[in-house]
């Protein structure tokens, strides 16, 4: 008999390749990219991906385990997505099993969880052991039709594996899949429908209409509610899911939420229903017309750098057109997915033109709703537009011609925790390259990785590359030392005089206005005015930010939160000493709100994002017109709320630009440069003309006529120079190697060690250990060695890696107790 052995993949940071023997009832079923149960450690059942399949064991274990579960009728990933995991563990420095974790939904990767059935047709021809027969009692006996492996195992207070698996072989006991067990509560679906009486007929239908006719968005709702009724052929009275309606326009579910209250609409949740939630119907696709102005995109990476972003915008929907009307898929990654998004922004056009076509795929999605999608698109090479976020560059695309990476100079393009680190751009060219596909760079404000790759003719533009000068709206600068020397401007006031006056001006013409403070949180810190103690973390080297709103202190490394003590915790003074120093989002929100007590003020941050209701809130606000004051942190700026913004203030730009990172002024430039292009493109379609204030104690600084001067290109070029003098990305490839451990002295000595072992293997590299600016993070102690090497020494880069790995331990036991990683091109 021919035995054959599968290599698996499991969803572990564990080093190596597992093998397991494939038992003959699997042999016929089992394919590379199937799902399979193992058992894996004295205790654990994992669900894994097949990634091989041979005849010969590669190990020299005797005594080799099999596969216990095929989950599947199919593989639900392909070779070249196993191919694309691969080289993600090996550039980026991590394990295939940390690369699975973050591929799949976590629906499909149970572990232990995974359910055992006792089966009643087993008729027992082997004598079964106590062990085997206590586990038959507890099935039997449970009044649930199943039980977790985790949880009998805790009934016998002892492990079970090989019992498990002989009852498995003697078909004794099943393993049954239980996919919503890693999903709390089965979701439910909110659905709405026209209510009585004006779902009766077509004429209390039209007068509705027209009742609403001063409202435009819902005039809209209703419409696409009876679109979707036409094209079932549904009832007026029926339900239809509200994510269906709406698709994560945030203007729309104002409007619904409106009517509501009206009582046009009534909600109820019901379990969802493949019919109405998951059915997409086809519209046929307009003839597709081809654009001699834009390049055929030939090598495997292209740019798109527009400044006009509506031009920008024109051609990704015209090149995705010509994908579509050539049988291709999409896919187009762009931070605008995981943010509430409107009809005049990208996501809103695609659905415009195809709508049946697109697929939106984010943190926002369910993990019900990320299964449904996954399950869609293992099945189809149909032409299809996917967007999404980061992570839907691991969706399993069966057909597609097109990859696009829209903003790559977003900070959140780069993964940093968990593994794999890696950058959005860089990994969609890779894929691009094994799935057969092109790759697409866009932005307004490329990073300077991409502006280098397009200067040095690496890559190559498809529309002619003719870098301008914006046109800059007027930027005022304000001296906020001066004001508070003068004693013009109190130390706990950062609206200066200037500032308010303009955003009294603006008011008066009944203009919208938007305030960008950096810093979420109402204070960066809170300090003692006594014995000048900050209030630290206990678990990080930080201070704790306080969030008057919820009245809370919080760290936002670790997530640990207190009360706001009453007096110091270290002198005691009974006189409340203890006072918020410095400007957080929240506090900008509160000092504006009293300046302008009659104004309408909403802040926009992280903390808001974290609510979809409140964010959804916001927005219909906005676009009703109901805003007059925006303050936020710098994920405002992709926001949908360019609509009469005649003033944009800058409360610190200090803050901005004094990151300790080289990019710091990079990410300043493209902030504002994208604001001052979003006042252009709104005062061009005929809104009103913005200018921008920028508030800061070094009114000299040399970025500020950078900035004035609107040339993006030129500011770049700029910073390459000095990147180059300095020996900086992309000049150089940095690898940054991060050492943790409880133990401040193993910690330092580990990276010490490292560091000199690195400098032996690598003489012409440079390397340095330092101190990270935060030493301590979740009682871990820190310390990081900067790898900065040419492009071409790669190799002897992963050679000397993995030797140093090896040898640390060896000569330094005690290193063991570290946890070490990679950070591969860091941002």
């Amino acid at each position: 008999m021919n035995h054959r052995f599968a290599t698996i993949a499991i969803p572990l940071a564990v080093d190596g390749a597992f093998h397991y023997g494939i038992p003959q009832d699997l042999s016929e079923k089992i394919q590379v990219g199937m799902r399979a149960v193992v058992s894996f450690g004295a205790k654990r059942f994992y669900t894994g991906i097949v990634t091989g399949i041979s005849q010969d064991c590669p190990t020299s274990i005797k005594d080799i385990k099999e596969v216990l579960l095929l989950p599947d009728e199919r593989p639900i990933v392909s070779l070249s997505d196993i191919a694309f995991w691969n080289w993600l563990a090996t550039y980026y420095m991590c394990t295939l099993g940390e690369v699975l974790r973050a591929a799949l939904p976590a629906a499909l990767l149970p572990e232990s969880r995974t359910e055992v059935i006792y089966n009643e047709e087993f008729v027992e021809e082997i004598a079964l052991n106590d062990l085997e027969l206590q586990i038959i009692s507890i099935l039997t006996s449970e009044k649930k039709a199943s039980l977790s492996l985790d949880a009998i195992q805790k009934k016998l207070n002892r492990p079970a594996i090989s019992a498990f698996t002989h009852l498995i072989s003697y078909g004794a006991i099943k393993l049954k899949e239980d996919i919503s067990s890693r999903i709390k509560k089965l979701p439910k679906e909110r659905v709405v429908r026209i209510a009585a009486p004006f779902n009766e007929s077509d004429s209390s239908l039209n007068s509705l209409l027209n009742d609403l006719k001063r409202a435009p968005r819902q005039v809209e709702l209703i419409e696409k509610i009876m679109e979707h009724i036409f094209l079932k052929e549904l009832d007026l009275n029926s339900y239809l899911s509200v994510d269906l309606i709406c698709n994560q326009n945030t203007s729309l579910r104002g409007a619904m939420n409106a009517l509501l209250k009206k009582g046009v609409l009534e909600d109820l949740y019901r379990t969802p229903q493949p019919e109405i939630e998951k059915t997409h119907i086809y519209q046929p696709l307009q003839p597709y017309t081809d654009n001699k102005d834009i390049a055929p995109i030939t090598g495997l990476c292209s740019v798109l750098y527009k400044q006009n972003i509506e031009e920008k915008e024109e051609i990704i929907i015209d090149l995705i057109h010509r994908e579509l009307s050539c049988g291709k898929q999409v896919l187009c990654i762009t931070p605008e997915a995981n943010r509430p998004y409107s009809d005049n922004d990208l996501i809103g056009k695609l659905k415009q033109k195809f709508h049946s076509y697109l697929r939106v795929y984010n943190s926002r999605l369910s993990e019900g709703k990320k299964l449904s999608l996954w399950q869609e698109l293992i099945q189809t090479e149909a032409p299809l537009i996917l967007v999404g976020a980061r992570s839907s560059l691991f969706l399993p695309l069966n057909n597609p011609g097109l990859i696009i990476v829209d903003q790559d100079q977003d900070y959140g393009m780069k993964q940093q925790d968990p593994a794999p680190r890696y950058h959005t751009r860089d990994a969609a060219i890779c894929l691009a390259q094994i799935k057969g596909a092109h790759a697409l760079i866009a932005s307004e404000t490329p990073s300077a990785e991409t502006l280098y790759n397009l200067n040095t003719d690496k890559w190559k533009s498809i529309v002619p590359y003719i870098p301008e000068r914006v046109e800059m709206p007027p930027i005022e600068v304000i001296d906020l030392d001066k004001l508070y020397r003068q004693k013009r401007l109190q130390s706990d006031n950062l609206v200066s005089p200037q500032l308010e006056q303009d955003i009294k001006d603006a008011l008066d013409r009944h203009e919208r206005i938007l305030l960008i403070q950096n810093r979420r949180g109402y204070s960066p810190y809170i300090k003692c005015k006594s014995c000048n103690t900050r209030i630290s973390c206990p678990h990080c080297s930080v201070s704790l930010t306080y969030h008057k709103g919820t009245n809370l202190m919080m760290c936002h490394y670790c997530g640990y939160t207190m009360s706001v003590p009453k007096i110091c915790p270290q002198c005691h003074n009974p006189e409340h000493t203890l006072t918020p120093f410095d400007f957080g989002s929240e506090r900008v929100e509160e000092e504006i709100s009293q300046l302008f007590p009659k104004a309408k003020v909403v802040r926009i941050d992280a903390d808001i994002l974290q609510s979809k209701k409140k964010m959804e809130d916001i927005m219909f606000q906005i676009d009703m017109g109901e805003v007059d004051i925006l303050v936020g942190t710098q994920i405002i700026a992709g926001m949908p709320i360019w609509d009469n913004i005649s003033l944009i203030g800058v409360m610190r730009l200090d803050n901005i630009l004094a990151f300790p990172d080289f990019r710091a002024h990079e990410r300043a430039y493209q902030l504002l440069y994208q604001l001052a292009l979003r006042t252009h493109r709104q005062a061009k379609t005929g809104g009103v003309k913005a200018k921008i204030v920028l508030q800061t104690k070094d009114p000299q600084h040399p970025f500020i006529d950078e900035l004035k001067s609107g040339d993006y290109n030129e500011f770049i070029m700029g910073q390459l120079e000095e990147r180059n003098l300095c020996e900086f990305p992309p000049f150089t490839r940095m690898t940054i190697i991060i050492i943790k451990c409880k133990d401040k002295m193993i910690t330092h000595r580990t990276a010490g060690l490292m560091t000199n072992m690195l400098r032996s293997y690598m003489p012409q590299v440079t390397i340095d250990m330092r101190i990270p600016s935060i030493e301590r993070v979740e009682l871990m102690y820190i310390r990081e060695i900067v790898v900065r090497r040419k492009a071409n020494q790669y190799s002897e880069e992963r050679t000397a890696f993995g030797r140093v790995i090896q040898e640390i331990k060896l000569r330094y036991p005690d290193s063991k107790r570290c946890r070490i990683y990679f950070d591969v091109d860091p941002l």
